[in-house]
């Protein structure tokens, strides 16, 4: 330690005295009437060693991440599917409310309201009250049409999670 009266301290800075000059590149702290000097923080200290912290983070929260996407995109498709199922079965409903309409036209025209949506249906079914046959059904009775189509048929893309395997829609009308 060097003891002296200081007339300017401060880093990489020259210390004058009154007696002499002493010009040093560390650090000076102040006491009282004394300058103790400390060696500088090591720039170049190791450093923790972080090598692959951020490929771990990534192969654990990756599969988390593709499994949210893939899952929205699966549920996505499978609600739109439902949707166009349920309005081809409106208009097949609306063609089986019709007096002179024969099963094969409501058939046909849920087919090609399937069709022109890219929708392969596994079966459409036309009956009347309890079961019974369409071509038996008169005026004031009710008639159901139900729509199935298959998940596997008409996937977009591969089904990772196989969340449904059949969907269908059915509707009931009064026939008039």
């Amino acid at each position: 330690m060097v003891t002296g009266t200081v007339g300017y301290v401060g880093v990489g800075l020259k210390a004058r005295s009154h007696s002499h000059e002493q010009h040093d590149s560390r650090l000076f702290l102040l006491r009282s009437d004394s300058i103790s000097f400390q060696e500088p923080p090591l720039l170049n200290a190791p450093k923790p060693n972080r090598h692959g912290t951020a490929l771990v983070e990534l192969a654990i929260c990756m599969p988390v991440f593709f499994l949210i996407v893939f899952a929205s995109i699966e549920a996505c498709n499978m609600i739109a599917m439902k949707q166009i199922i349920c309005e081809s079965a409106y208009e097949g409903a609306l063609v089986a409310l019709k007096p002179n309409a024969t099963e094969s036209d409501v058939v046909s025209r849920v087919s090609t309201s399937l069709a022109a949506r890219g929708v392969k249906p596994s079966g459409v079914y036309v009956t009347g009250e309890n079961g019974a046959q369409f071509s038996g059904v008169a005026q004031g009775e009710i008639v159901t049409v139900k729509v199935d189509a298959s998940t596997d048929k008409n996937a977009a893309g591969p089904q990772l999670f196989g969340l449904a395997k059949t969907l269908s829609s059915s509707l009931s009308a009064v026939k008039q």
